[in-house]
């Protein structure tokens, strides 16, 4: 029964004038296929279904070889168990497009599409401007006028998982031409991005973001000659400043004891890899951030690396990478009393990723020298603490502060369970069996089934110590060819995180029922979809590196999963593969907005006046 707290009141009548919600729904509209009916009959050509606002029409597809155009086969399919893309329904094209209609929402200037590319090439058309057939990273940034297009794709063993972000003015996106030959498009969404808060790979919305799109195109500031492009500067000047956050310019250090200060430039010739217009390229100089009056707790930020070394310096501890580009991949896990993920991609010619800091950050410098960066994202630490709307637990990201979890303490070392003999410490179980519980949490062994690599696996499961000094503390679990199930349904979770350690093979990871598994090798977790069973996911993590004949060589790879949304059940395994902490964020009871209902049923009746009544005439403490 919920215990209501009666305060002191004076009785007072109020009118409250309502007005409209002034946030995301004012502008930003999703069409995410869930409402039309799976079939195992393809779509007609021409098919039509609206949602949101936005019309979706089937068309045909031009492969750009044979004369006739195809139209194959386009269904709206159920994300299963075995998918590896997609939430709900997907829109499936297999020789096939179709076209979404967004001219209802003048409003929007950024339009997203989420895509699974199984082979073949795709078309695009924009606005009925040109039609594009090739590979989506091909394709140029000006794709209709007044739009610009940038890729973000990651591998998916042979496949590849991506996004693609169209920008113009407001109204300027009315209809998107996409199809492919085995392909799927899920989640097309239309915003306003100056309502929708970027999250710059951060965990909410930004309470301060350096996005360079109010700063001068081409203009420099450090060793130059002074002109009205270029402001002369020195190491510690401050060049520009968003609230109360100041960014100024230093010097790079490097390994071999060079230290370098030459120009930051604004420049718009990453647009298509960052997905904004503007970017700043740092030429051997940092940039460096200053919290000292307004101390943040989480910081994160996009970078593209094109050679040369780097330096990363957080609370005045350095980190410092010999040449090439991804080597901030090695950056260590703390620095200066904060956790440092780096997380990203080679681009064949360079290395485009983001990096993210939790903790107490009051300065926090980065540079290059063929090296850029954007979209700063700047969480302060009060009103992070304050804030609930993406849960305790993802705004700290796996730190202490979680309302329920597992981390294997009440277990001994040497405790192991399935297919084992049995002993002091050893229990056989079937997949499925309840192996211990903790902290109210079921946790069970189960197979590990990936549809990657049948048939399915089952060994066993071992509480160890840690193989690798910086993951989990104490006690950590060894899921050796199984999956460890954790039970949440008496739980509504806002954020669920749990931190993972990969030393080889592949994995299986299950939200809600729905199922992923990664190809073989270290840190293949990275390249799962960022949304699985219903919740949003983001997989960060880190090389370990270990010197081989000299030679700094990935040996495996340790990170964290952080899911936002409601976990009933949540599913993790592999082969050489060790899980800790498991961290649970409950979401916050919603109190009730109907004036008076005190005893929360719903209703103003005659038992709310009676509750006020047994208080009435009571001192107040």
């Amino acid at each position: 029964m919920k215990k209501i707290s009666i305060p002191c009141i004076a009785i007072t009548i109020a009118i409250i004038a309502s007005s409209p919600f002034n946030g995301f729904s004012q502008c930003d509209y999703l069409f995410d296929h869930d409402l039309i009916t799976p079939v195992a009959t393809p779509l007609v050509l021409g098919h039509t279904e609206s949602q949101d606002g936005i019309n979706m029409t089937t068309t045909e597809f031009d492969d750009g070889i044979t004369p006739a155009l195809w139209y194959n086969n386009a269904i709206a399919a159920p994300v299963t168990a075995t998918s590896v893309f997609g939430s709900g329904n997907t829109m499936i094209l297999s020789l096939a497009s179709a076209i979404y209609d967004l001219s209802a929402h003048a409003c929007a200037d950024v339009v997203t599409i989420e895509y699974f590319d199984g082979a073949g090439i795709e078309n695009l058309q924009v606005n009925g401007a040109t039609l594009y057939i090739n590979e989506f990273e091909f394709m140029p940034t000006m794709v209709a006028p007044g739009v610009t297009m940038s890729v973000s794709e990651t591998n998916f063993g042979p496949y590849a998982i991506g996004t693609l972000t169209f920008t113009g003015a407001p109204g300027s996106i009315s209809k998107i031409l996409i199809g492919g030959q085995q392909f799927e498009v899920d989640d097309i969404r239309a915003f306003d991005s100056s309502i929708v808060p970027p999250s710059a790979g951060c965990f909410g919305g930004c309470d301060v973001l350096f996005d360079m799109e109010s700063l001068s195109a081409g203009h420099q500031w450090g060793d130059v000659v002074p002109s009205l492009t270029a402001d002369l500067a020195f190491p510690g000047d401050v060049l520009f400043s968003v609230g109360a956050v100041d960014l100024y310019i230093d010097e790079l250090q490097s390994l071999s004891g060079f230290v370098g200060f030459n120009y930051i430039a604004v420049d718009n010739s990453m647009s298509t890899y960052f997905g904004s217009p503007q970017s700043i390229t740092l030429n051997n100089t940092c940039a460096g951030f200053d919290f000292s009056t307004t101390p943040a707790d989480t910081v994160c930020l996009d970078f593209i690396d094109m050679g040369g070394h780097e330096q990363l310096t957080v609370n005045g501890s350095t980190f410092l990478t010999p040449g090439g580009y991804g080597e901030l991949m090695g950056a260590p896990a703390m620095l200066g009393g904060v956790n440092v993920t780096v997380s990203g991609t080679s681009l064949g010619f360079g290395f485009v990723g983001t990096i993210t800091l939790v903790g107490a950050i009051t300065d926090f410098k980065i540079g290059g020298q063929e090296f850029w960066i954007d979209n700063v994202c700047i969480i302060g630490s009060a009103i992070a603490a304050m804030s609930g709307s993406t849960g305790h637990a993802s705004m700290i990201y796996c730190s202490l502060d979680c309302d329920l979890g597992v981390d294997n303490g009440s277990q001994a070392i040497g405790n192991q369970w399935g297919n084992v003999i049995p002993g002091l410490n050893s229990w056989q179980a079937v997949p499925g069996d309840i192996i211990f519980t903790e902290g109210g949490i079921d946790v069970s062994i189960d197979e590990l089934d990936s549809f990657l690599y049948p048939p399915n696996l089952y060994n066993k499961i071992e509480i160890t110590t840690s193989p690798v000094s910086t993951f989990g503390i104490d006690e950590v679990m060894h899921t050796n060819n199984t999956t460890a199930m954790f039970d949440l349904s008496a739980i509504v979770t806002d954020s669920v995180c749990i931190e993972w350690l990969d030393l080889g093979g592949f994995e299986v990871l299950e939200i809600n029922g729905a199922l992923v598994s990664s190809p073989n090798g270290y840190g293949q977790l990275l390249g799962l979809p960022s949304a699985l069973g219903g919740t949003s996911i983001q997989i960060t993590g880190n090389p370990i590196l270990t010197i081989v004949g000299g030679i700094p060589t990935i040996t495996g790879y340790q990170g964290k999963i952080l899911i936002i949304g409601n976990v009933d059940s949540l599913r993790l395994g592999g082969q050489e593969f060790w899980i800790d902490n498991l961290c649970v964020s409950e979401s916050p009871v919603i109190p009730s907005v109907c004036v008076g209902d005190l005893d929360d049923d719903g209703v103003v009746s005659v038992g709310d006046i009676l509750i006020l009544l047994g208080a009435f005439g009571s001192t107040c403490p």
